[in-house]
């Protein structure tokens, strides 16, 4: 029996796992010395040789440091005279899929030293054949190591100087045990952040859990009352914004959501608030009833692309309120570069993701993770702005320009009625809704047919109350139905409970030291609200796990007094509620008297399953892909919904 021991160092800006696989042209590998996780194929298809032996192994990473993996072949098996590759060697991060080159050398037992060098996956299928020739272990890049040392032990340093020096050392709130240096660096979930959260509530049996990761305390509020008290009743400590080092590295320096609590802040939310509150919402109305009718145009035309539409709905609308801009497919440069700033954003910004958010010295190494990814974020955020607003100028000038926020301020700015500040934080305003806004709208459209797919008795009581109303013949819901429709109003509710499009809250900072149930909360506290974890809460809501709409409906069959809490609480919770509260139940109205929902067929006539996976990265929650029929209630309705393509 020979074995075969691998050994990597590496260097990375993430935490992750190493995924290296190993293709042997003949039968005879039996083994591998990480037991952790299970050996299962992985990129065999990129191999060269002809019927390859292909294992994966997976092991746990620091940021730095070296790996061994340890490979046994069977007796018999002759290692010298049998060409082995190893292809896609990469360092793959939990907040993407993306790698880090690295080298590294294998020893076989007894004697021999073998090179290889593992590239990134941008040369996917690139190898390297084992020789007889011996290679010296390479040696990190000077200027690459460095940096990242020093600055690891400088913060570690001043994370012990400050922590001496504070009057206050708790008792802080329970959690997983802290590692040695690093402390909860590793423990922080990018994937499935709020079930992990409220998994350790159980486990330590606290509502209240603290976590301590390189000078960085964080909390994170498992229950409602903890909510209420820290971001309501003390939102004076509660309600600021951490200042995250990597936001003006991916251009999100305009989103006024993220920003520290202060004149700047208020500034942003007023203007916000002239074309958001709840009593000037209506204006809306026509547009959004625009926008839902093409959606459901594209449900009978195509629902299999419902995916491509309930995103078109949830920019369109967005985008159209803040510039006038009406973008017609998914192939709308807008639309992609607000794709892409989102997808790369997230990756690094998130909880879990780039840990230049942990060592704000990362953002200055380059040739890293975070560097490569915070650039492609920051040039699709740049087009994401600059897109809507020059078409705007462009139809402001031809006098072709709909009413929109930010025409408006541009006309007042060439009456000299505004000043630059207030036209930047407009700008900033449009930018934010529109980015922040439109990804959370898209996950609850998706949850939407999800639930009512899924649930086809919600579908029937809910058929039922809109006949009732829409009369016969029939004609299509209004803004004006809603009191009228107290059931679908609990769908709504029960979605949104069911699937928070943002399983925690964006983090918030305490300003002042504080105490709470015993606890000490000190200044600079990273502070998140679990709203999976309240929206599951089996004492307000028994069997939190079922969709069952009618837990909002008293004993006659009205809206009862019960909440779901989807838009976080106190100052800092979601401002544009009542927007995105009127859009979505009227898209529920809107569907249900249409259309029924109900599983797709297979080509035996049998129904496809669905499964019940939700993906939460980071902080967004979609639904996954899945597959379902849309068929007109009648000729009546299918006419009405032909009508609207007039």
């Amino acid at each position: 029996m020979e074995t075969l021991r691998m050994s990597a160092l590496f260097l990375s800006d993430s935490c992750g796992v190493v995924v290296i696989s190993l293709g042997v042209k003949a039968p005879g590998l039996t083994s591998h010395g990480l037991t952790a996780t299970p050996a299962t194929s992985y990129g065999c298809s990129t191999s060269p040789f002809t019927d390859p032996v292909c294992y994966s192994v997976l092991s746990t990473l620091y940021p730095w440091g070296a790996i061994s993996l340890t490979f046994v072949f069977d007796d018999g098996f002759d290692l010298d005279n049998n060409m082995l590759t190893f292809f896609n060697g990469d360092l793959i991060s939990p907040n993407v899929g993306a790698s880090q080159p690295f080298k590294g050398y294998c020893h076989k037992d007894p004697g021999g030293v073998y090179p290889f060098h593992l590239g990134s996956t941008d040369t996917d299928g690139a190898c390297v054949l084992v020789s007889n020739s011996y290679c010296q272990p390479p040696m990190p890049t000077f200027s690459y190591t460095l940096p990242v040392l020093l600055g690891v032990l400088l913060l570690r340093f001043a994370a012990k100087y400050i922590s001496k020096r504070n009057k206050v050392e708790g008792p802080y709130p329970p959690g997983p045990k802290p590692r040695f240096l690093i402390g909860n660096a590793l423990d922080i979930p990018f994937e499935n952040a709020s079930k992990v959260y409220w998994k350790w509530s159980q486990e330590f049996n606290s509502s209240i859990i603290h976590l301590h990761s390189l000078g960085r305390r964080i909390v994170v509020l498992n229950a409602l009352d903890d909510v209420v008290e820290l971001f309501e009743n003390r939102a004076k400590i509660y309600s600021s914004r951490p200042a995250i080092p990597t936001v003006k590295m991916i251009g999100w320096d305009h989103v006024f959501a993220l920003f520290e609590y202060g004149d700047h802040w208020r500034a942003h939310r007023k203007v916000f608030q002239r074309a958001f509150k709840s009593n000037i919402i209506h204006k809306h109305q026509p547009l959004q009833t625009r926008k839902v009718h093409d959606f459901l145009l594209s449900l009978l035309d195509a629902p299999e692309d419902y995916e491509d539409r309930s995103k078109l709905l949830s920019i369109g609308m967005a985008v159209n309120t803040m510039y006038g801009y009406d973008p017609k497919s998914l192939d709308d440069p807008l639309i992609i570069a607000a794709d892409r700033s989102t997808e790369f954003g997230n990756r690094v910004i998130a909880p879990g993701g780039s840990l230049a958010n942990v060592f704000p010295l990362f953002k200055y190494v380059p040739w890293t993770w975070t560097r490569r990814t915070a650039r492609l974020a920051k040039e699709a955020t740049e087009e994401m702005k600059r897109i809507p607003l020059e078409a705007l100028e462009k139809q402001m000038v031809e006098g072709t320009a709909t009413p929109c926020l930010v025409g408006e301020f541009l006309e007042k700015k060439n009456s000299k009625d505004v000043s630059e500040y207030e036209q930047m934080v407009a700008l900033n305003v449009a930018n934010t809704v529109y980015s922040a806004t439109s990804d959370t709208t898209f996950s609850a459209t998706t949850s939407i047919l999800y639930y009512l797919v899924t649930h086809p008795n919600v579908q029937l009581r809910a058929q039922a109350e809109l006949d009732g109303v829409l009369g016969n013949p029939p004609r299509l819901p209004t803004f004006d139905d809603k009191d009228s429709l107290p059931y679908i109003y609990a769908i709504y509710r029960e979605v949104l409970r069911c699937c928070p499009p943002l399983g925690i809250t964006a983090p918030h900072e305490t300003t002042e030291d504080d105490w709470y149930k015993g606890y000490f909360i000190p200044k600079g506290t990273m502070v998140f609200g679990n709203l999976w974890a309240l929206n599951h809460d089996e004492k307000m809501y028994p069997e939190p796990m079922k969709f069952n709409p009618e837990r909002f409906l008293d004993e006659n069959g009205a809206l009862n007094d019960l909440q779901m809490y989807s838009y976080g609480l106190g100052r800092r919770g979601c401002p544009g509620k009542h927007f995105a509260r009127a859009s979505l139940w009227f898209t529920i109205a809107s569907i249900l008297a249409c259309f029924n929902l109900h599983k797709a067929k297979d080509q035996d006539g049998n129904d496809i399953p669905i499964d019940n996976d939700f993906a939460e990265d980071g902080f967004l929650t979609h639904k996954a892909p899945f597959r379902f029929a849309v068929t007109p209630r009648s000729d009546a309705w299918r006419a009405l919904v032909e009508e609207l393509r007039g």
